[in-house]
């Protein structure tokens, strides 16, 4: 024998959708005797209500309009500026020529090459004196987060130490 039985489930949905079909039917009969039952006896036509015209007003926004400012700026014309200078004539004995000054020599320009500058090379790695070591290249300490490819991996910190990444409240560098 099964403990399964969907007949039984079928069998006991079916009883309570008949006990509620059965109140419901009883509660509308003791709800019209108590209204004055069929002879009508209990009621009038006064009593009875009346249905109420309902007015349903449904009302469609229409777009707004849509406001566009437009700002043309002409500049102003800046002032001019007139600059007057009085010439004042102040009779002076003639000059006797003279030779003419010799003009100074000029230095010779040349054009120097302009010096390219290379960038430095790259430092050279430090000695292997701790690994594994972060992406950024530096060493691990014990108590710092180690990533997944670390798992389990064990290697030196930068004292010299040996550490283990292992799972102690997450993935962290731990001396062994």
């Amino acid at each position: 024998m099964t403990d399964h039985q969907p007949w039984r489930a079928v069998d006991h949905l079916s009883r309570r959708v008949a006990v509620a079909i059965y109140g419901l039917v009883l509660g509308v009969v003791l709800a019209s005797c108590a209204a004055g039952g069929p002879d009508g006896a209990g009621t009038t036509a006064a009593d009875t209500p009346k249905p109420a015209p309902t007015v349903t007003v449904t009302a469609t926004p229409e777009p707004a309009p849509t406001v566009t400012v437009t700002v043309t700026m002409t500049p102003e014309p800046a002032p001019t500026v007139t600059v007057t200078a009085k010439a004042s004539i102040q009779p002076t004995a003639p000059r006797a020529k003279s030779a003419p000054k010799p003009l100074p020599a000029r230095p010779k320009v040349t054009h120097r090459p302009t010096r390219t500058t290379s960038p430095r090379p790259a430092p050279p790695p430090e000695p292997a004196s701790c690994y594994p070591r972060s992406n950024s290249g530096n060493c691990y300490r014990p108590g710092q987060y180690c990533r997944n490819s670390d798992h389990g991996r064990t290697g030196v910190a930068e004292n010299g130490e040996a550490i283990r990444c292992q799972d102690d409240n997450g993935w962290r560098w731990e001396s062994i």
